[in-house]
């Protein structure tokens, strides 16, 4: 399912508001990691590594990990966001 609204996204440009879901979708539950996955989907897809967003989206799952610390996706998507940022230094 995940990989037919990745390609609707793209195909059809259907960007706006999508962010804003998968933010609900983490929210309902902050261990859905094929939400964590999304969410790096669709930066990739619109606005990018920039530095602010970059800067957004460590205190986005900094903001995640305090309310599950023990909740991996967070701690993976934080790794991931980190490694850009280094190939990007």
């Amino acid at each position: 399912a995940w990989s037919h609204r990745q390609w609707v996204l793209k195909t059809y440009g259907l960007w706006d508001g999508e962010l804003e879901v998968v933010d609900e979708l983490l929210t309902q539950d902050v261990r859905n990691n094929s939400a964590w996955n999304q969410r790096w989907f669709v930066i990739d897809n619109t606005s990018g590594r920039t530095p602010e967003v970059v800067a957004r989206e460590i205190a986005y799952a900094f903001a995640k990990i305090k309310v599950a610390i023990d909740n991996e996706s967070p701690w993976n998507y934080l790794r991931g966001v980190m490694r850009v940022k280094g190939e990007a230094a």
